[in-house]
């Protein structure tokens, strides 16, 4: 055998244990491994189980130097265990009686001391192993069958094995009594032919046995007559069975009732013609509806930011997922002078309607900034006064309702003013790692509330350096996840522990926790929100280039040993993730290439540490490969670096590329 066999040797005579084992290692066709041998100080406890269970063992040999009630207890405890391995009991006892007792409990053999050999023993080993598979083989075939027999009986179609010689009934399922009021008992050994109602031609029973008869499978319909003397449609499937894949022994018949499919056909066929008709007007009118959703979807998609504005210290990021074709969510960025404008919107209701008010919100908002507004800063309260105004004179349907919430940044002073029109998710701002709530409220814009009551209100805070905002429609806080809404304090805490990050990694750890969500079902709202974060000016920061170079890497450590001592004092875990990942870009990026360069950047703020690692090199697919489960190893896989990393630092990832690594660790 190609794999050593592993044999666990159970006994208290360490004589016979001894003996034993220098049998088995007298023959050198077989390599074995001994696991352990086990002492039998009491046989009720786990160890014995235990130690077998954390072992790979394919043979279990008994060494009975102790109580013959033992021995049998043993092979029952086991059993009990499902351990089902092989047992092969060795006694130094002759006895007729222990034998068969063995054989009965479960054992495979019993061998006796005195009489035993290399070749007995090894014999023995190869018997018990083969028929171990044997019998898995059979108990796989049985259940195998034993499936098979009960999807024929609980199948919702009719089936019939018939014999290829006498044409006679050999089996039908209970499905075929359903179907034509005959027992299995009354059509037994009777021809298939009774079930005739004479409508099928004999040129079309000689198709169906020259297709048959030639060993092919024939497709077909009948109309046969129940016992009672009723007709009933079948769409049959009769195939033949062969032996040894020439001999055909049976046919097998399966016949699936079409009787109300051949009826609603049957009451049809006179408005064939009508029906043609108005398909065909259903057709143009589904053409229609499509290209206005396909206009509708590419002018809502269209408005949409291509690019987020450009600001100093200000880093902002966006995400959107419709529910639907086309979604009813929205939002934007714009910078006006020296402020920054943005705003969320979610329209009830989905669908083109949807959309097109989308539209309508995002004109009359420009129209605002860019035309009504004549003071120097931008009034969130008083845009969202002149857009309702607006929304109500337009006479939009009372069951439409617009929700908004707006934001004025003012880029110099760092105020920012804000005022909601219905969006009930809380937006949530972390300043530093604590969480402040921003709670101010507001009715939705609706027909269905007059004018008088839509009063907004607005409040300004100041955003100090590292504070990130983030602002979401109800899409993410009402989804499903196992089994429960996902909910407000959840996505608090999601962003309360990643709010270091910046908006773009930390977009991506929201989308990686909602992403499963949205894969096990389809969301029933939009999922739309935005991030904005000041950031400041780094503490401390270091820059190196070095060769692919073992040495230069043993320097940088050494010196940043001593400059990071002062923000972390867990330097030493640090800097195991930090090798891996920079003996990472040698190895798979630079494959080992010394004129290579690796460029390291490392930032320390308040907040957290960030190091930047890239090579040279043509990159991975970190992303599938991240998903995957990663062989530890196997020392030529790139990717598997991260796996020891993670435990060094709080979030990793990639560049798109694959050739530079970005790694955060909060301090």
């Amino acid at each position: 055998m190609d794999a050593a066999i592993r044999v666990l040797m159970v006994g208290k005579d360490e004589g016979m244990l001894s003996f034993i084992q220098n049998l088995i290692k007298e023959d050198a066709t077989i390599s074995c491994s001994f696991i352990s041998n086990i002492e039998l100080d009491n046989l009720y406890t786990d160890s014995l189980t235990n130690a077998f269970q954390n072992s790979k063992t394919d043979i279990i040999i008994l060494c009975d130097s102790i109580q013959q009630f033992s021995i049998l207890e043993l092979i029952r405890l086991f059993k009990q265990n499902e351990i089902f391995n092989p047992i092969i009991v060795i006694s130094n006892r002759n006895e007729t009686s222990l034998a068969v007792e063995v054989m009965k409990a479960g054992g495979e053999n019993f061998l006796v001391q005195e009489k035993l050999t290399t070749l007995t023993l090894i014999d023995a080993i190869y018997s018990a192993l083969q028929s171990r598979d044997e019998k898995q083989q059979h108990e796989k075939i049985r259940l195998e069958n034993q499936k098979l027999l009960k999807a024929i009986e609980q199948s919702s179609v009719s089936i019939v094995i018939t014999d290829a010689k006498t044409n006679k009934i050999e089996y039908a399922n209970p499905m075929f009594t359903t179907l034509t009021g005959y027992t299995f008992g009354e059509i037994k050994g009777k021809s298939p032919s009774l079930l005739k109602s004479g409508t099928k031609t004999k040129e079309d029973y000689r198709e169906l046995w020259d297709t048959i008869l030639a060993g092919r499978t024939w497709r077909g319909e009948f109309i046969n007559r129940k016992k009672n003397g009723g007709f009933y449609f079948v769409s049959a499937v009769v195939s033949p069975i062969k032996l040894n894949n020439d001999e055909i022994t049976h046919y097998v018949g399966i016949h699936q009732d079409i009787t109300k499919r051949k009826e609603a056909e049957f009451q049809m066929k006179n408005y064939a013609k009508k029906l043609e008709k108005k398909s065909r007007e259903l057709e143009i009118a589904y053409e229609d509806i499509e290209a206005n959703i396909q206009r509708a979807k590419q002018l809502h998609r269209h408005f949409f930011p291509i690019s987020l504005p450009i600001i100093d210290h200000i880093h902002l990021e966006a995400f959107y997922e419709p529910a639907h074709k086309i979604g009813s969510d929205y939002y934007n960025f714009i910078k006006l002078n020296q402020q920054l404008i943005f705003y969320i919107v979610d329209i009830s209701g989905s669908g083109i309607a949807g959309a097109f008010i989308n539209v309508f919100i995002r004109q009359k908002i420009n129209r605002f900034l860019y035309v009504h507004n004549q003071t120097e800063h931008v009034s969130p309260k008083e845009l969202l006064n002149f857009l309702a105004k607006h929304f109500i004179e337009e006479s939009f349907p009372e069951e439409y309702y617009a929700c908004l919430y707006v934001a004025v940044l003012n880029i110099n002073s760092n105020e920012l003013t804000y005022s909601n029109a219905g969006i009930q998710v809380p937006p949530i701002l972390i300043h530093e790692g604590q969480l402040e709530n921003l709670q101010l409220g507001g009715l939705p814009i609706s027909a269905a509330i007059p004018m008088e009551l839509l009063s907004f209100e607005e409040e300004t805070i100041r955003i100090l350096p590292e504070t990130t905002l983030v602002i979401t429609t109800d899409g993410i806080v009402e989804s499903s996840m196992n089994g429960e809404m996902f909910g407000i304090e959840r996505l608090q805490q999601l962003v309360l522990e990643n709010a270091y990050l910046p908006p773009k990694e930390l977009k991506e750890v929201i989308n990686t926790v909602i992403d499963p969500m949205l894969q096990k079902q389809k969301n029933k709202d939009d999922i739309t929100y935005v991030i904005v974060q000041h950031s400041c000016d780094p503490l401390d920061k270091r820059e190196y280039v070095i060769q692919s170079d073992c040495y230069d890497v043993e320097c940088v450590v050494s010196e940043l040993t001593q400059w990071l001592e002062p923000y972390t004092s867990e330097i030493n875990s640090l800097l195991v993730g930090f090798n891996e990942m920079v003996y990472n870009a040698i190895e798979h990026g630079n494959k080992f290439e010394v004129s290579k360069k690796i460029k390291i950047n490392i930032m320390v703020k308040k907040t957290h540490l960030m190091i930047s690692i890239e090579d040279e090199g043509d990159g991975f697919d970190w992303k599938t490969r991240i998903k995957r489960e990663f062989d530890l190893m196997n020392f030529e896989e790139r990717g598997r670096g991260i796996i020891f990393t993670k435990a060094s630092f709080n979030h990793i990832t990639y560049n798109e590329k694959g050739n530079q690594v970005f790694l955060y660790r909060k301090i």
